[in-house]
């Protein structure tokens, strides 16, 4: 199976990253964050999201208004 790339770009700097996994330069781990950063997903493969969907939390209930600015009143100093 030949390989999907995102850019032409992309496929250049993956084959010279493959050439450097073959020789031992960088590890296996190095080389799988290429595979997922140059090749496109494979559609029949690739999970439908990166996250489980999970229901949104009820929205917080605000007492009152916010945006209501009420004059604090201020304590004058004792002499």
């Amino acid at each position: 199976m030949k390989n999907k790339y995102r850019s032409e770009a992309l496929q250049v700097i993956h084959e010279d990253m493959e050439d450097m996994h073959q020789l031992g330069i960088i590890s296996d781990g190095r080389m799988k964050e290429f595979d997922e950063m140059c090749l496109a997903p494979d559609p029949e493969t690739a999970p439908e999201g990166l996250f489980p969907k999970a229901p949104l939390p009820p929205p917080a209930k605000v007492q009152g208004n916010p945006w209501d600015r009420r004059e604090v009143p201020v304590r004058k100093r004792a002499k």
